[in-house]
């Protein structure tokens, strides 16, 4: 297997454990783990997501779009604080 196959199974495993610690498989964004959920969100919405992954994703409770009143306040402010300073501005795009 090559180091994308590798890296996937490992966060798989993460998001497992994740999981069984937090009854859901939602990770905070602003976490390593929380990160690579959001991009394999982009990635099947891109259609780069294999379906074996995405069904493994699935298996787990993975959610696939995150209903605005699920995600964390602090959460999404510390986002916009990074945001704004890396661009100069919080006029974050819509996407």
């Amino acid at each position: 297997a090559d180091g994308s196959v590798a890296t996937f199974d490992e966060r798989l495993a993460q998001l497992a454990a994740y999981r069984a610690m937090h009854g859901h498989a939602h990770p905070p964004l602003n976490s390593p783990l929380g990160r690579w959920a959001s991009l394999q969100r982009r990635l099947r919405c891109s259609g780069r997501l294999g379906d074996e992954e995405a069904a493994r994703l699935e298996d787990l409770g993975f959610a696939w779009r995150i209903a605005p009143d699920e995600l964390d306040w602090d959460d999404m402010v510390s986002r916009l604080r990074s945001y704004t300073e890396l661009q100069g501005d919080s006029l974050v795009p819509k996407k």
